[in-house]
């Protein structure tokens, strides 16, 4: 079989999204507890640790590090989608690469939380400048017929990084420890960051191997991009105007119950669930594999019927129960089947809604919506993450009463997301609408 520039575009750009996904998630079993070992809260490596461990009190940097990744992320996703169509999304894609490449060599060397919180600024530039160009860019170069499965498998790749990566970096420090013992505890917690350096180096090399993918543009100069941009959005017809404008308030919506949820849901696990980093590996893992034939499913399903807002819908309306059971759990196999529930319909809706987004406008300013998109969410998961560290710091330490019951004080963040959630999901049910596009013929 020939490859055509669209199938080269295609398995680079997602061999790119495994890549980064599998090296970035490698980190994710361990990270909790070395802002715990970077703070002095944990002396040994976790698994030794007795009695339990008071990860609340490392809420406030748990949300400092996701606030300064989304700080940085959200202004430059928005700028990066502009630039990207002014100078080309290969250009951007390559450069994002190549800063995430020196930020996870940077986190090897970290020794305080102050230093590991400006690295995860500088991944959150990296992030900003790649992935609202890396979806543009697959909106580009993919047949509209074909466009669904395309991003569903680029969300796919990724989730699937996110799969195998935890797993590898839980298998890592496994390994130092047994080949250099528990009592370097920080550089055994360190450890998975070296796959991450390895992996965006590779992924640095194959981002100048992507085909560049021309296309006329209204944009010739960034401020005559904005111009054009706001003119063609006002030019919009009525309907979709709306539609684009409550995205970007769900946007918003759903970045801070997302954030405050995050930030709630790791340390509610490290102090009330699981100690041991390597479970917490085997969860994302069981949690990845359930969502990827669900991904792509919908992805075939949404083209088959030009159809997207069904889904998503679908999605929203089943994910959202699950956020407010997490606080009544507190062992290992509940936790995992709530999540497998948000995680799996999270999957069906996510890479649909980029789809329904990236037909509603034109490709002249593709690279800018959704770079604004990106700007909006990222926000409010700043905002959420700063939130879900001050709500958790605040009631986790305390029982809340009930209608009669003492509940844990975890129930305030889980809770506040989930009404955020079901919210947004109203908004979306009225205000947005879908343009179809049918399969062609070719």
């Amino acid at each position: 079989m020939r490859l055509t520039t669209e199938r080269i575009a295609l398995i680079i750009t997602l061999s790119i999204s495994l890549i980064i996904g599998v090296g970035f998630s490698a980190a994710t079993p361990v990270f909790p507890y070395l802002v715990l070992a970077l703070k002095g809260i944990l002396k040994q490596i976790p698994e030794l640790t007795t009695g339990t461990i008071a990860a609340h009190e490392g809420a406030v940097e748990f949300g400092a590090l996701m606030a300064a990744f989304m700080v940085t992320r959200a202004p430059i996703a928005a700028f990066s989608g502009t630039l990207s169509d002014i100078l080309g999304r290969k250009n951007m894609i390559v450069l994002g690469m190549a800063l995430y490449t020196l930020t996870s060599l940077g986190m090897i060397l970290v020794n305080d939380v102050l230093s590991l919180i400006l690295l995860r600024a500088l991944t959150g530039i990296a992030s900003g400048i790649t992935w609202p160009v890396a979806e543009a860019y697959l909106a580009d170069v993919t047949n509209p017929s074909n466009r669904g499965k395309a991003l569903s498998l680029y969300v796919m790749t990724q989730n699937f990084g996110d799969i195998i990566g935890p797993g590898i970096g839980a298998a890592v420090y496994k390994l130092y420890i047994q080949i250099a013992g528990p009592s370097d505890y920080l550089f055994a917690l360190k450890s998975p960051f070296l796959i991450m350096a390895l992996l965006s180096f590779i992924s640095t090399g194959l981002a100048f191997m992507l085909p560049k993918i021309e296309f006329t543009s209204a944009v010739k100069t960034l401020r005559a991009g904005f111009k054009e941009i706001a003119r063609i959005l006002k030019e919009l017809p009525s309907e979709i105007s709306r539609s684009i404008k409550t995205i970007y308030v769900n946007g918003v919506a759903n970045g801070i119950a997302m954030g405050v949820m995050n930030t709630a849901l790791i340390v509610y696990i490290v102090e009330k669930v699981i100690k041991d980093p390597a479970i917490i590996g085997s969860l994302l893992f069981i949690m990845g594999v359930a969502g990827l034939p669900i991904t792509m499913i919908s992805g075939y399903l949404s083209d088959r019927f030009s159809r997207r807002k069904p889904f998503i819908l679908f999605s929203y309306i089943i994910s959202r129960p699950a956020i407010f059971l997490v606080p009544f759990i507190t062992d290992w196999i509940g936790i995992l089947l709530t999540m497998l529930v948000f995680t799996t319909s999270f999957s069906m809706g996510m890479p649909l809604m980029r789809t329904l987004q990236a037909e509603l406008v034109g490709p002249e300013v593709r690279g800018t919506i959704f770079g604004l998109q990106q700007l909006f969410f990222n926000t409010g998961m700043m905002v959420g993450a700063m939130l879900g560290s001050y709500l958790v710091a605040i009631y986790a330490p305390h029982e809340i009463k009930l209608l009669g019951f003492r509940l844990t004080g975890y129930i305030v963040p889980f809770w506040f997301s989930g009404a955020i959630m079901v919210a947004t999901t109203v908004l979306f049910a009225l205000y947005v609408i879908e343009v179809g596009v049918k399969a062609s013929q070719t």
